[in-house]
């Protein structure tokens, strides 16, 4: 049972992501700010570095919910 909640924690996790870059909402963003290294990196590269981890959650957890 635990292992299904993780996995289903992963999917929320990496469409949170996604849905907070590609909606470009006030709210993610405020949570973004307060990450130096990837502020410094600028906002650009930041959107494709949540994009890509937003993704990888996503298929993560639908691999490891299919999976056991």
């Amino acid at each position: 049972m635990g292992v299904k909640l993780t996995a289903i924690v992963m999917i929320l996790v990496g469409l949170y992501q996604l849905i907070g870059v590609l909606t470009d909402s006030k709210w993610f963003w405020k949570g973004y700010k307060m990450r130096r290294a990837l502020k410094q990196q600028g906002k650009k590269m930041a959107r494709i570095v949540y994009i890509v981890s937003g993704i990888v959650w996503t298929i993560g957890g639908i691999v490891l919910f299919v999976k056991l």
